[in-house]
């Protein structure tokens, strides 16, 4: 018999965490405020797995519901429902808001957007994945996630959008991230797309990379590790280090490429240079 999966807690007004007296009047007052105003605040049209969804036509879009999401919640591509399969393509509007004790979350391959506050809010949210077919993120997506530390990026349009500083993938995901991890099958990183990353410490770059845009790294000053997959060394569109102290970060390439990136600029301006 197949196991059941469920990530959700026990209830909206509580978690699974012992939550004081006060606290817990304060979310039901506000569950009830909500209510009040906007109408039911659970528009889910059937439940899955623990995972709560819309339904529009043969789409899916991933919704709130009346118990929280906590834990690792790993979202579907497809969902099998009455003898009929469903595409995953989108996390709706605030689904996973306030979901204060979800702590990983991967967004499938299928998925096209993320919306509005989706993640607002969610205190212990330590890792992310992106598909591959993310195109978009709503206001505030991830904001006030003070914890997330780990964003992999699986999505080509999201690392390859030529960016500026006032609005790039830090400014989606937060200053806290300490690793970002660009996965394999995309081919360009884009212009600025993690300027003024400064607590940023490592990233992990395809074997697939071909090109990294001008300033894409430029201030992430509090590198220490670059890990490239890729046996060519990618090309640089101007300086894309500018502002980071390349002497004294390690740089990790495949051990037949070694001597290539050691005589390739700017790669070649890392401080150590040794194999994967």
């Amino acid at each position: 018999m197949k196991q059941k999966i469920s990530y959700l807690c026990t209830g909206w007004g509580t978690t699974k965490k012992k939550m004081s007296k006060i606290s817990s009047i304060k979310e039901r007052f506000f569950d009830v405020l909500r209510f009040i105003v906007v109408g039911n605040p659970w528009s889910y049209d059937f439940e899955a797995d623990g995972i709560y969804y819309s339904r529009k036509g043969s789409e899916l879009t991933v919704t709130a519901g009346r118990n929280r999401y906590c834990g690792r919640v790993v979202v579907p591509a497809t969902v099998a429902r009455k003898n009929k399969t469903y595409n995953v393509t989108a996390i709706g509007e605030s689904a996973f808001e306030n979901c204060k004790e979800l702590t990983d979350v991967v967004i499938p391959d299928s998925a096209h957007s993320i919306g509005n506050y989706a993640f607002y809010g969610c205190s212990a949210l330590v890792s992310v994945v992106i598909g591959k077919k993310v195109m978009s993120f709503g206001e505030r997506a991830f904001t006030r996630c003070p914890n997330l530390r780990s964003v992999t990026i699986r999505s080509q349009n999201v690392a390859a959008t030529s960016y500026n500083w006032l609005n790039n993938i830090p400014t989606t995901f937060g200053p806290n991230v300490k690793e970002y991890i660009i996965g394999e099958g995309v081919t360009v990183i884009g212009k600025e797309a993690f300027y003024g990353c400064f607590n940023i410490k490592s990233v992990t770059i395809p074997s697939s990379m071909k090109k990294i845009g001008k300033g894409a790294f430029s201030g992430c000053s509090d590198f220490t590790d670059v890990t490239c997959h890729a046996e060519t060394p990618p090309v640089i569109e101007g300086d894309a280090f500018v502002r980071v102290s390349e002497a004294r970060v390690t740089l990790r390439v495949p051990a037949s490429a070694l001597e290539t990136y050691r005589t390739s600029a700017p790669w070649s301006n890392f401080g150590t240079i040794q194999p994967i």
